[in-house]
This record gives structure tokens, C-alpha cells and sequence, in this order.
């Protein structure tokens, strides 16, 4: 077995808690006293299930009631001399213990990280929209993904199965809807004798589409109780690397930092790990701790420069922001038509100066996401005409949608930042610098929203009944070539070398990726989209595969579509529209630093 491990080091996973908390390694390493990091518990030592690989059984202690005063006080006590999270993974099966929600509502409450590892079976929708908020991840152990064998593995009824399957699908549902930062994975609890399960698992792993899917190998005591076979394992290391590899197409990832500072101390392993461009949000001041400081991206953009890494920002500003939204509520200014103006065009201004002048400071190259403004625009104009590695992007719903759209779609067309007035400089502006090279990409930022999380914003567009926000947010992902051809090529005569800039080369170089991406010569990959500008067509929701249930675009006249396109040179998609790859294809890609991107007015 440890020469199998020596040989596949790529399957083996890095821990970063160790990162995140470098401060408090660096005390004990002083010999001062340190509070635990994390705390690993249950609460309760009882089980619903009889999993097969359940080690806990093992060293079975006696049972004792954990009371809503003693976890209360308890969770106080942590807060107080500076634990930073509970994770409730410990043996037993503390979902079923009646002060669970309260544990976790209290904990988030006080300020400890909490998370929670579980066989999923108790919930139910109403207790998943109560704990998610609070969790900083949901890990549900399932060791099998057929009915039978989840029975036999796990220990409970068939049926079962079909429960646990459910709340998932409700996890990621709720996660989506709400726009909640809890990461929900499934484990598999890997005994040799469960190696048939890995590619069921792994497809519907797929299918239910969780953050991640983790297997582990399967813990014994050292008198064999529970018979694994270690040397066993080896002989999966195939069916592993097949479960591995599901993806069609190449990806990468990049971060969304939370104004949590601990998790500033991970960055230089995310950046090992080809993770070379960070997230920040100025704005979202009433979403948990999705606003940063200013303090705040300053540390990140002081990490990101001694990489050599790229700082992405959402440049509102969300003091004021909060400001206006809160004397709007008050003054029952709540309508659709009520929302653009508590985001005015100078509040992105103001945020895209300080990240300016922050990004400076620091020596870290700047990028503007979703560009909306021409004020904003101008700022990074002279930026760039001063020599900083300022760069941005702007997308089709602020080159061709405006304020509007509040009208016609209410709540379905609020989005951050805001569609712009109608009869304002704002989409002159963004279209003229896109021809002339001062912005740099064309984006989508796709974040659809289910139709039921956007509904009760027609009577109030800030907050649902329950106080919740309404979330921002809209599909532009399966629109955003079509109307990029269409809008900027057939009907403002752009040339096509233009589109294959904004879209292909530029992001390629902003984001560590060229010249393998981006561009067509000896040696780059052949990722390539043929495109027919001749086909007249109209855009419909039905066409769309997506979770809105809407498009800002129903009925919108395009002109051209993709005709094949090609990952490295082999088809994807064909010109029926379908997929000739299979699971399996696709490659991670380990991003480096940003390359400028290519500026000056297109020919």
C-alpha cells in the first residue's frame, strides 16, 4: 500500500487548515498557550444507521445528554478564548440530537466556524433552510450509489436511499437559490469489498452536482476487527482515476475569499495548487461576511503581488449601498423600479478608485469585474494611462439592457451592479471602450437564480416576508456568444478578430492560461468554436438548459450561431448541437499569473 501511494502521489489531497491558521502554529511554536483550532464532537454518541465500515463501534463510550445549556455554554466558552470552528463529525450522529439546530445557529452566531458531517437521513427541507445559512460546510457520508447497496453498506432500508438522495438535491438547491457560501460534499467511506460502488457513486455525484465528492479508505483497529483488506486498495487505483476524470471540458477554479482574515494564510497553497486569481466583494453588506475591507484587500492583494497573482474585485460601494437601501425600505420606496436608484453610478466609481490605489500600494495587478459605468470606465482609463496593470471587463446585459427591464421584468432583472438609466452614457461608453481596447474581456457573470428565490420581489424588492434579501442575479452564460456576434459583429461592425479578443485571447492571458488557451499556433491547444454568421434566429427561454426559468432576452433577434466546437482539437460539439465527448476528456488546469492583455483599438 505505501508503495501504491508513492507511486499515485496525485491522488493524494492537501490539507490547508494548517494554512488558514498559521497564527496560531507560530504561538506554540513560541511555547505560549494556544486555544484548539478546531474542535471535532457529536452530540450525542447514538446513531440512526449501521453503516457496514463504522468504526465508532469500535470504541464505544457510554452515552451521555447533551442539554441546550451545556452546548450553549459551551459554544460561548469556545468563542471567548478563540477556537475558531466546531466541525460535528465525531462519532454519533448528532443531526438527531434535538439541540442540533440550536448548536449550529448559536455557534454561527458567536462566531465560530461551524460544520457538520452527517448521513443526511433526519433532514428535511425546513431544517436544511435553517441550519445552511450557519454551516461553513455539509458533508454527507454515502458509501454507495445503488439502492441495494446502500442498504447492504449502510445498514438501513432501501427506501432510505431515496431520502438521502433528496435532501442532497435539496441542499444544492437551497445553496443555489439562497446564493449561500456552505460548501456540501459527499464522503464514501471506501472498504475494498465497496469498490463496485465507486462509479455509481461518481455518477451520481455527477448528477447531483455537490460541491465535491471525497473518497476515503476505511479505518480498522489493529486486531482487524472490521476485515479490510489494505493491500486490497491498490488494486482500485484505475476505477479511482476513472471516477476522477467525469469532466468533458478543460477547467480551472478560482477563489471567493469571505472576510474571514484566518483564510488569508491559504492563499500561497491555493496559488501551488494553480489557483492564481482571488475574488473580492466591496459591496453585499447584509450577506454574512461576503463584504471585505478595505484592511482586508489590502492583505489579499499584498499576498496575491509576492505570486505574482491577479486580484479580482465587485467594486461597489456597500456602505452606501446599505444606506440607501435601508432609507428606501423605510420610506416604502420598495417597487422595482425602486432598486437602480439605491446604486448610483458614482458609488462603482468610488470602489473601483480605492481598488486602484489599494492595488498599487500593493504592487498587485487590479481586475474590474462586470463593468457597468462609464464614470468607472474613465477612473481605469486613467489608471492604465499611468502605466498600472488595471484591467476589467464589461457584459452583454450593460452594453444592451438598461434600467428599463426593471419595469417589464421586476425582480428577475435585478442584478449587481444595477442595469443602467435608459437614456444615460453608460452603454455608448462601455461599447466604445470595448472597440478601443480599454476593456479588456467580455464576461457573462451568469448567476441565475430559481424562479421562487426572485418571485417576492415584485412586492418588495429588497427583502422577502422574512426579512431575507432578494437575491441578485441572472442567467447570461447560453446567451452571451450568440449576442456578442450578433450585437457587436453583424450589427455595430466590429470585426470578428474583436470577438475572438474579448473572449478567447484576452481572458486566456488575464487569467494565466495563454498561450496553451487563447490562440491558434503550433503548440497551443486547438480549442476552437466555427462559427456561421448566417442563421437569423430568435433567442426563447426553451431553448435554455439552465435553473432561471427565464431569459432578459425572451424574443431578442440574433444573427449567427456556433456552427462545431473543439477541446484540444477533438469535437465536442457537433453541428446538431450534440455532445460527441465523453466524461473523462477534460483536464484540470493549473493557472499561472496574468499576462497583459492585448490593448489598442481593434482594426
Amino acid at each position: 500500500m505505501t508503495q501504491a501511494l508513492t507511486d499515485h502521489t496525485d491522488l493524494i489531497l492537501d490539507g490547508t487548515k494548517i494554512q488558514w491558521h498559521l497564527d496560531r502554529v507560530r504561538a506554540w511554536e513560541r511555547g505560549e498557550r494556544i486555544a484548539p483550532i478546531t474542535i471535532d464532537m457529536a452530540l450525542t454518541r447514538a446513531c440512526n444507521f449501521a453503516c457496514h465500515f463504522c468504526y465508532a463501534m469500535l470504541q464505544e463510550n457510554d452515552r451521555q445528554t447533551i442539554t441546550k445549556e451545556v452546548i450553549t455554554d459551551f459554544l460561548d466558552d469556545c468563542a471567548e478564548i478563540g477556537v475558531k470552528g466546531i466541525s460535528l463529525v465525531s462519532d454519533g450522529e448528532s443531526t438527531i440530537s434535538p439541540v442540533f439546530v440550536h448548536a449550529v445557529v448559536h455557534g454561527s452566531e458567536v462566531g465560530l466556524s461551524m460544520a457538520c458531517g452527517t448521513n443526511g437521513f433526519i433532514f428535511n427541507r425546513r431544517k436544511l433552510e435553517e441550519v445552511l445559512p450557519h454551516l461553513t460546510y455539509l458533508r454527507i457520508n454515502i458509501s454507495a450509489g445503488e439502492r441495494k447497496r446502500y442498504s447492504e453498506i449502510m445498514g438501513v432500508k432501501e427506501e432510505w436511499f431515496d431520502r438521502v438522495v433528496q435532501n442532497i438535491r435539496d441542499m444544492v438547491d437551497i445553496k443555489k437559490r439562497e446564493n449561500l457560501p456552505v460548501t456540501i460534499g459527499l464522503q464514501m467511506v471506501l472498504d475494498p469489498r465497496y469498490g463496485d460502488q465507486i462509479m455509481p457513486l461518481a455518477r451520481l455525484g455527477k448528477e447531483l452536482r455537490p460541491d465535491y465528492l471525497v473518497i476515503k479508505h476505511c479505518s480498522d483497529d489493529e486486531d482487524g476487527t472490521l476485515g479490510v483488506d489494505y493491500q486490497a486498495y491498490d488494486k482500485l487505483y484505475d476505477t479511482l482515476k476513472e471516477a476522477e476524470a467525469l469532466s468533458v471540458l478543460d477547467f480551472g477554479f478560482h477563489f471567493i475569499l469571505n472576510h474571514e482574515p484566518y483564510i488569508l494564510e491559504g492563499i500561497p497553497e491555493a496559488f501551488r495548487m494553480g489557483v492564481s486569481s482571488i475574488k473580492l466583494f466591496m459591496t453585499y453588506k447584509k450577506r454574512g461576511k461576503r463584504m471585505v475591507s478595505d484592511e482586508f484587500i489590502a492583505k489579499t492583494m499584498e499576498r496575491l503581488a509576492e505570486l505574482g497573482g491577479l486580484c479580482q474585485l465587485h467594486c461597489e460601494n456597500g456602505d452606501v449601498l446599505c444606506y440607501l437601501e435601508d432609507k428606501a425600505i423605510a420610506a416604502g420606496r420598495t417597487a422595482p423600479t425602486d432598486f437602480p436608484p439605491t446604486c448610483p453610478d458614482w458609488t462603482e466609481e468610488e470602489a473601483i478608485n480605492r481598488a486602484i490605489l489599494i492595488g498599487r500600494l500593493t504592487g498587485c495587478p487590479v481586475y474590474v469585474v462586470h463593468l457597468s459605468t462609464r464614470l468607472g470606465l474613465e477612473r481605469i482609463k486613467r489608471a492604465q494611462a499611468e502605466g498600472q496593470r488595471v484591467w476589467c471587463e464589461t457584459c452583454p446585459q450593460y452594453l444592451l439592457l438598461t434600467d428599463k427591464e426593471m419595469e417589464r421584468l421586476g425582480p428577475f432583472a435585478k442584478i449587481g451592479p444595477p442595469l443602467r438609466p435608459f437614456d444615460g452614457p453608460d452603454r455608448a461608453a462601455l461599447w466604445e471602450g470595448s472597440a478601443q481596447g480599454f476593456i479588456a474581456n467580455l464576461a457573462s457573470d451568469h448567476s441565475p437564480r430559481v424562479p421562487a428565490a426572485k418571485e417576492p420581489g415584485r412586492k418588495n424588492i429588497f427583502v422577502d416576508a422574512q426579512g431575507k434579501p432578494i437575491p441578485f442575479g441572472a442567467p447570461s452564460l447560453e446567451t452571451l456568444a450568440p449576442l456578442a456576434f450578433s450585437e457587436g459583429v453583424a450589427k455595430r461592425g466590429l470585426p470578428p478578430s474583436w470577438l475572438a479578443r474579448v473572449m478567447a485571447e484576452n481572458p486566456a492571458r488575464v487569467f494565466g492560461l495563454w498561450p496553451q488557451k487563447g490562440v491558434i499556433r503550433p503548440g497551443a491547444d486547438a480549442d476552437l468554436t466555427i462559427w456561421d454568421p448566417t442563421p437569423e434566429w430568435t433567442i426563447q427561454q426553451s431553448q435554455h438548459l439552465g435553473i432561471a426559468g427565464f431569459t432578459p432576452y425572451e424574443g431578442w433577434k440574433v444573427r449567427g450561431r456556433a456552427w462545431m466546437t473543439l477541446v484540444r482539437g477533438q469535437v465536442m460539439l457537433n453541428p446538431a448541437g450534440e455532445l460527441e465527448q465523453k466524461p473523462g476528456y477534460g483536464r484540470y488546469l493549473p493557472r499561472r499569473g496574468p499576462t497583459p492583455p492585448i490593448a489598442g483599438a481593434v482594426a
